[in-house]
């Protein structure tokens, strides 16, 4: 009978510590004043990353590595060299 008790009485608390339903990340649009990527300066990049940070366990350095699942970049409609990642 307790254990019933307290777990009626627990159970709602729990609810408070469930991770939040969020849409997708790849459903949000960017808007007009949005940063950009582009590999090809003035070529804007349609695809968005998916981006895994890391740090070191100092805190002292990191990484962010993005992952572009079929990036425009490589559309034979394209011209120009990749020059690196610019964030415009």
């Amino acid at each position: 009978m307790k254990s019933i008790a307290i777990l009626a009485t627990i159970a709602p608390l729990a609810t408070a510590f469930a991770p939040a339903d969020r849409p997708a990340l790849r459903s949000l649009r960017t808007s007009l004043d949005a940063a950009k990527i582009e590999f090809i300066r003035g070529v804007e990049e349609k695809t968005i990353p998916d981006v895994k940070l890391t740090r070191a366990r100092d805190g002292g350095s990191g990484t962010a590595t993005f992952n572009f699942s079929n990036p425009n970049v490589f559309d034979a409609s394209i011209q120009g060299d990749i020059t690196g990642m610019f964030l415009v």
